[in-house]
């Protein structure tokens, strides 16, 4: 293996430009002082995956860098680094950088290509294990260029010629398609994709492995703040908002001045003091900031602005963000309701198995969760559907999301890998409810007939004409035979949509199997509904500020499955909707108060906690700031990281 192999570079602004080529694996290119490396990959996780088009044509790929990023204002671009599976299957090589996407890559802004031959690089063990694609090589150039203010693009090309083996049928080095973010990645291809530049956010197909070497000044003392999107506080109370920010100086952020501004109204200057120095450079934390307090009922458009940085002035070129605030008089938790049709004998039903455990987990209690298991009365958990609220969900898996948005669990409205489901979770989550719901349970057995006594306490902050009902439901629910396993079509595949999250039934995967014995939570195994008519007493019209208070008994199902429910393992849902039926609120109640929730991992053979952000991305480590850990023994909590 070559560990110092000098190759050429041809730049339009200056002729050709020696680099130095270098495995990673080898020999890594120390951080010299005012240089990062910098992409949409952090360059540290192994967990790499591949993308294709499975055909021999030319692939265009490439990141781009908007130039009021403040880690890129007035940088010099000194180097690229780029993962590459095995090098002999492809020809015609080429790196380049362009103001626009190219029509052309030979005519791009900034266009190179590498004089000798780029299978000389002998990258030739680029996958090294299943989730670990490619090799990962550096080229630093000898000169560089400054960024421009517009932005750049920064790509490479190359011919596939040989689709015999995988790094030929799937050539192109990616994350997973859970850590897409915008920008991180542009792709097109000659046969398949005709020459039109697809966007690799919007298509879930993840990052590309690609970092440029920026360098130049570096700030001292800066801090960028991020757009914290919809929000929500009480009437006269002080409530924080959390907002990300960008540590862009050297000296990093132990302390930020900052004004909120609402309506053209700037607040007097707050101080925000962080437990621990943030000193990791161009990375992001979260700090929940203290927002003033607030009469006024309504919702506004608030600007933070970061005017300092301990005592020196914010140096970030980018020094605010904005979001919204809904104040309301009373603010309640806020339940998103999620209603999954599924069943066993649903060979791709295994995608919403991970998609509703995956959120359940991700979300806790602001996530209410239903598994309706009326795809096929040939499941063990099947309920009729005249004992559950009228819907008309078929072709599953599918749900609805407070009976309003009908979408893939995992997936939403996504159709290639990406995810969309947090932010509509998170967007409802953060909508303050017109009724707050609390309420009390209590298991009653009677000579061997079990039921579940809940009383709802409602509370509407303003006049309203509301309906409520009750669902009865079941975790840790299995058994053996076909009406119990979950027959699974997954098993085709090596990986599926490059998701991470689905390995655990493709072939190799923990439940690689045709028929899988799975855990089964959120079973609704009855309501209030009885022969299609719902029997709860309803609440009715409710002025602002009443309280109500209702009860109805839910009775255990006869037969195996009732035997199968554990007390401990019983909850109840509860449902409030307007007169029209759209959800206000909801609550997932467990019958037994000291009983934990029971949660299925969804994560293949490993013993290590998995990491997630607030808005359920997978990360391969705790981020600064909020993380959310799931245990392997299913248990979660959320992690403050310094």
């Amino acid at each position: 293996m070559k560990k110092n192999l000098l190759v050429f570079i041809c730049l339009a602004l200056g002729g050709c430009l020696g680099l130095q080529a270098q495995n990673l694996k080898q020999n890594a290119i120390k951080k010299a002082i005012k240089q990062t490396w910098w992409g949409y990959y952090d360059g540290e996780s192994e967990n790499r995956t591949i993308l294709g088009t499975g055909i021999a044509e030319t692939y265009d790929v490439c990141i781009f860098i908007p130039g009021d990023r403040g880690i890129a204002v007035n940088k010099e671009i000194a180097g690229v680094e780029l993962y590459l599976r095995k090098t002999d299957v492809f020809d015609d090589f080429k790196i380049w950088f362009s103001s626009t996407l190219p029509a052309n890559v030979d005519e791009a802004d900034y266009g190179c290509e590498l004089f000798d031959d780029i299978h000389e690089l002998d990258a030739e063990s680029g996958d090294e294990g299943r989730n670990t694609a490619g090799i990962g090589w550096r080229l630093r150039f000898e000169e560089g260029f400054v960024m421009p203010p517009e932005g750049i693009y920064c790509g490479y090309s190359f011919t596939v010629k040989d689709i015999s083996v995988s790094s030929g049928k799937y050539p192109v080095v990616v994350t997973p398609a859970s850590e897409s973010v915008e920008n991180g990645m542009f792709l097109r291809t000659d046969k398949e994709m005709r020459n039109e530049w697809q966007v690799g956010h919007d298509r879930g197909w993840g990052n590309l492995c690609y970092r440029v070497l920026l360098k130049g000044e570096e700030y001292t003392f800066a801090a960028q703040p991020k757009d914290f999107g919809q929000q929500a506080a009480e009437a006269g109370r002080a409530y924080t908002v959390p907002v990300t920010i960008t540590n862009m100086g050297s000296r990093g952020v132990r302390a930020i001045e900052y004004t909120v501004t609402t309506d053209s109204v700037e607040s007097e200057p707050l101080r925000y003091e962080l437990e621990q120095p943030f000193t990791e450079l161009y990375a992001d934390t979260t700090l929940l900031l203290p927002f003033p307090a607030e009469a006024q009922v309504g919702t506004t458009e608030k600007t933070i602005t970061i005017t300092r940085v301990g005592a020196m002035k914010n140096e970030a070129p980018v020094a605010t963000a904005k979001g919204t605030v809904t104040v309301v008089s009373k603010l309640f938790p806020r339940g998103v309701l999620v209603e999954e049709l599924t069943g066993v004998t649903c060979s791709w039903c295994p995608r919403g198995y991970v998609g509703m455990e995956l959120w359940r987990q991700t979300y806790g209690p602001r996530f209410v969760g239903i598994a309706l298991h009326q795809y096929s009365d040939q499941d063990a958990m099947w309920l009729p559907y005249d004992q559950y609220a009228p819907h008309t969900l078929s072709g599953a898996p599918v749900c609805q999301i407070d009976r309003e948005y009908v979408c893939d669990p995992l997936y939403g409205y996504s159709t290639n890998g990406h995810s969309d489901m947090p932010f509509m979770i998170e967007t409802l989550a953060n909508t303050p409810p017109a009724v707050g719901i609390s309420a009390a349970t209590k298991i009653i057995n009677r000579f061997g007939a079990r039921s579940v006594e809940v009383t709802a306490t409602l509370e509407s902050i303003e006049d309203g004409d509301y309906r409520i009902e009750y669902v009865l439901l079941a975790d840790s629910l299995s058994g053996t035979g076909s009406q119990w396993e979950q027959q699974n079509s997954y098993i085709g595949y090596d990986h599926y949509m490059s998701d991470p999250n689905m390995d655990v039934f493709c072939k190799g995967g923990k439940w690689g199997e045709v028929m899988v014995p799975l855990k089964f939570n959120d079973v609704a195994v009855g309501s209030s509904y009885e022969e299609g008519v719902n029997q709860a007493t309803q609440p009715g019209t409710l002025a602002a500020g009443e309280v109500a208070t209702l009860s109805y008994t839910l009775r255990y199902p006869s037969g195996e499955l009732g035997r199968k429910m554990k007390d401990d393992n019983v909850a109840v849902a509860i449902i409030v909707t307007d007169k029209d039926g759209k959800v206000v609120n909801a609550l997932k109640k467990y019958a037994s108060p000291t009983s934990p929730m029971a949660v299925t991992t969804v994560e293949a053979e490993t013993a290590e906690p998995a990491f997630y952000s607030l808005d359920g991305r997978r990360l391969s480590s705790p981020r600064r700031g909020l993380t959310i850990v799931r245990q392997s023994d299913g248990s979660t909590r959320k992690m403050l990281a310094k």
